[in-house]
């Protein structure tokens, strides 16, 4: 640790200064640790959906997440950087 890299300030002071320095923004997509799909597997999704396939069928393709992932997906409450 340096010390002169440290400066008094209150919660607020350090997380301004976080989100100025780029650090207090969680990972999206493939970049966080726990994502189970990738990004062209989502668009994959959002096609297949685009085609009429149903969601329950689409979430059969891709057993690693549940229906309601698959549901998510497609009406972009998540993933929806993409």
């Amino acid at each position: 640790m340096n010390p002169a890299h440290l400066f008094l300030g209150t919660i607020q002071d350090n997380n301004r200064d976080a989100r100025h320095k780029g650090r207090s923004v969680a990972p999206r997509g493939e970049k966080n640790g726990s994502a189970k799909l990738t990004a062209l597997q989502v668009l994959e999704i959002r096609a297949l959906a685009e085609k009429g396939i149903a969601q329950t069928e689409i979430a059969r393709l891709f057993p690693v997440v549940d229906y309601a992932h698959i549901n998510n997906i497609v009406l972009r409450k998540r993933w929806k950087h993409i």
